[in-house]
């Protein structure tokens, strides 16, 4: 055990394999701990890597003597912003750049994909861009999988065209709907006297 109080310094030769600074124990782990005024950093290595605060602390990630990430108490995560006010918060000091990309750098029909589960599995909701098909869907995942093949488009945007689906993944109209249902494609209905205002049936 090394311990440096009063920010005395401390240098290590270095050679092939050696770094300025190596702490090991294979046994019980290693561990480098930074005590300040009212605040402890713990960097450990034991099966797993750990890096963070020892007590109630927020733990910041710097570039340029600014912060960048910020952990809070709670586990929330804050981008941009020191006091994150959900699981995830991003903000953004450019008014003109997007505060969260998620690329597509292959461009396949996995593509860029937000999903909105619930539990373990896939069921809920999902945003993808299908960067093979240069297509945006909205759709939602209804069994109890992770099964990629079992997510359902229910809105296609067409990249080029903007051109909208519901039912199709190849729009070739501005809104094209497209479902196979005798009770019905689309209907607008008005509450008050419960009347389709607009009606599309099927003819059979």
């Amino acid at each position: 055990t090394l311990s440096l109080h009063d920010a005395l310094p401390i240098s290590a030769p270095t050679s092939a394999g050696r770094k300025a600074l190596h702490v090991k124990d294979t046994s019980n782990g290693a561990e480098i701990r930074a005590e300040g005024n009212g605040s402890t950093v713990n960097i450990k290595a034991l099966s797993e890597g750990f890096i963070g605060t020892q007590g109630a602390d927020k733990f910041h990630l710097q570039t340029n003597n600014s912060n960048r990430i910020t952990i809070n108490t709670d586990g929330h995560v804050g981008i941009g912003t020191t006091t994150p006010l959900s699981d995830l918060t991003v903000y953004s000091s450019d008014s003109v750049s997007a505060t969260a990309s998620i690329h597509c750098i292959n461009n396949n029909n996995t593509g860029a994909l937000l999903r909105l589960i619930e539990g373990n599995n896939h069921q809920g909701g999902f945003l993808q861009y299908d960067g093979s098909a240069n297509k945006f869907n909205i759709g939602v995942h209804s069994s109890n999988d992770t099964t990629f093949a079992n997510d359902t488009k229910a809105i296609t945007i067409d990249r080029d065209s903007a051109d909208v689906g519901i039912g199709t993944t190849s729009p070739d109209f501005r809104l094209e709907v497209i479902a196979d249902d005798s009770a019905g494609v689309m209907a607008v209905r008005n509450e008050a006297n419960a009347r389709d205002t607009l009606r599309s049936e099927n003819a059979a």
